[in-house]
């Protein structure tokens, strides 16, 4: 009897980590911006472009001294600068996040939220932080309970482990979704604009 309260217990703790997972997925989701909107400026590694009227060849006040005015009133930004919103007044206007730098910030601190934080997006750091601290909290409150009602440590030491390993395995899943949306680029920063290729 008492496995099939194991099992039975496992089975609900696995259909809420189930239920915690797609909860995670689809606000990450909901929270990515259409990333592709912006892609379609990309000339080359030098930078994007947008209709702006300069001279070609010359650095002016239209490429915001930060790019070349190229021919049919383009703007070919210097490295790390694009034009943002694409219907500004001048071209060049906004240095993107280093994509580098938010990879290496979510591969090492990704379950606190740093990559996030760092783009600008602070609903997502701040659900991330949220998840891992609050899981380890509630984790705490539960074991505290167990403690209190169940009086048995083999009951205790299960149940906690259970919802540590739960907890972790979601900041996980975060994480490597993280890891790969900030890798390929795919990720934008807090004011919508694309971050810079590794």
């Amino acid at each position: 009897m008492e496995k099939i309260e194991f099992n039975l217990h496992f089975s609900v703790k696995m259909f809420y980590f189930i239920l915690l997972s797609l909860l995670i997925v689809t606000v990450c989701s909901l929270n990515l911006r259409n990333s592709t909107t912006y892609k379609n400026l990309q000339v080359d590694s030098f930078g994007d472009y947008t209709s702006i009227d300069c001279t070609p060849g010359t650095i002016t006040n239209a490429c915001s001294y930060r790019g070349v005015c190229g021919t049919n009133n383009t703007c070919f930004c210097n490295n790390d600068y694009i034009t943002y919103p694409p219907n500004s007044e001048y071209g060049c206007n906004y240095k993107q996040k280093s994509g580098l730098t938010a990879f290496l910030l979510q591969f090492f601190l990704g379950g606190l939220g740093v990559a996030e934080f760092y783009l600008g997006n602070n609903d997502l750091g701040a659900g991330q932080l949220c998840l891992l601290v609050g899981g380890i909290i509630f984790s705490l409150i539960v074991a505290c309970f167990f403690f209190c009602v169940c009086k048995s440590e083999d009951k205790l030491e299960l149940s906690v482990m259970s919802w540590i390993s739960l907890i972790f395995l979601s900041v996980f899943i975060w994480w490597i979704y993280d890891l790969v949306y900030i890798g390929k680029g795919w990720r934008l920063d807090g004011n919508g604009a694309s971050i810079s290729p590794l």
